[in-house]
């Protein structure tokens, strides 16, 4: 599917298996870095209804012919930058390792780098070698060694998979007695992390990296999540944390990272920061910070040598859209409110891509309709 667009400016692929939404946010920063974007995507999602893509290419949702999609339109189609927008097309094409990936992926496609930014156990030792802080933590290869690395690290603790975002990858044991029934939830597939739970508030900060450089970031408390406690956030507050540039600065030398990403921490009474995960994906600029992002992504494309810095935004709390949206849809409709044209807490909407804002307004309405659907059957 073609659509009018630019004719000048450099060209930019979106690629999305997963039909989660950080991706359809990437457009409109790219509109600000003067880019011809074309997406690659399933059908159906709301990437694909970008107003700010030159083009959709469909792919299929299966992993395998996903990864051979992409090998074909970058073999046929030059582009100046690609972002590889979710954790389960990076984890495809992780498993799948070859040369013509090279500039694709947001990293060298060699296994250990590979496993360096995929394995979040890998990570979580190579920022510790650093000397960056971070709760203490053991690594664990069967379920035989739980007890032993829990009486180590001592309760509450967190169990962590190697793999998995917005929550999905993480349980808490606050008592000897949550322990097992933790692990049992989890379901590692083999190596898990064993780390120390400390009561501190939560934080992330989103960065674009320029070969391993860090050019600009910015970074929030997570005010709420939802539907838990370690689920992405539902509103945001911009911080500034200094603390986190010795973060980045590691995290891009130990990966070479390139593009967008993201690194979660979290924050004692004291101010003490404690390095958390390195997301190696497109996490949620929030709406005022897009335009700047995407700027310094032209700035980039175009050979600008990187002069990193932060970019600070008003400590006002941000409501996410759609997360948000949906928690108040299903729990508190008066927060609908929050969301109406030109008030400072719609902040996080792209008024500029009515395309994605249409898709995704509608998915919610079909979903509320089915849920009114099986409560009146149900009555």
């Amino acid at each position: 599917m073609a659509r009018a667009g630019r004719t000048a400016g450099p060209r930019a692929l979106v690629v999305a298996l997963d039909p989660a939404r950080n991706a359809s946010r990437v457009p409109a920063m790219l509109a600000f870095a003067g880019c011809r974007v074309t997406a690659l995507c399933p059908a159906g999602t709301s990437l694909a209804h970008s107003w700010l893509i030159e083009k959709c290419i469909v792919m299929p949702h299966d992993a395998d012919r996903a990864v051979e999609a992409l090998r074909t339109v970058v073999d046929a189609e030059h582009f100046d930058f690609i972002v590889i927008a979710d954790e389960a097309l990076l984890l495809a094409l992780g498993s799948r390792l070859a040369p013509w990936m090279k500039g694709v992926l947001p990293f060298e496609p060699d296994p250990v780098t590979a496993a360096l930014i995929l394995d979040k156990n890998r990570m979580l030792e190579a920022m510790d070698a650093a000397g960056i802080p971070m709760p203490a933590f053991v690594t664990v290869t069967a379920r035989a060694g739980l007890e032993e690395a829990a009486a180590r690290i001592g309760f509450p603790l967190m169990l962590k998979d190697v793999v998995g975002c917005g929550g999905a990858g993480v349980r808490r044991a606050a008592t000897p007695q949550d322990l097992l029934p933790a692990f049992d939830s989890l379901a590692p597939a083999g190596e898990f992390t064993v780390q120390r739970f400390l009561a501190a508030r939560s934080g992330c900060t989103d960065v674009l990296f320029d070969h391993g450089v860090p050019r600009c970031w910015t970074s929030a408390y997570m005010l709420e999540q939802w539907p838990t406690a370690f689920d992405a956030a539902t509103v945001r507050q911009p911080v500034s944390v200094p603390g986190v540039v010795p973060m980045l600065h590691a995290v891009g030398a130990a990966t070479g990272f390139h593009g967008l990403g993201g690194v979660d921490w979290i924050e004692d009474e004291h101010g003490g920061l404690f390095f958390l995960e390195f997301n190696a994906r497109v996490t949620h600029v929030v709406g005022p910070a897009r335009p700047v992002f995407g700027r310094e992504i032209g700035a980039m494309l175009a050979g600008v040598p990187a002069q990193p810095h932060e970019v600070v935004l008003p400590p006002r709390p941000i409501p996410v859209f759609p997360a948000h949206f949906i928690r108040a849809l299903k729990s508190n409709r008066a927060g609908l409110l929050q969301w109406l044209p030109l008030r400072a807490t719609s902040a996080d909407l792209d008024w500029r891509d009515g395309g994605v804002l249409g898709a995704e307004l509608g998915d919610l309405a079909a979903g509320a309709f089915r849920r009114f659907k099986r409560a009146a059957r149900a009555e």
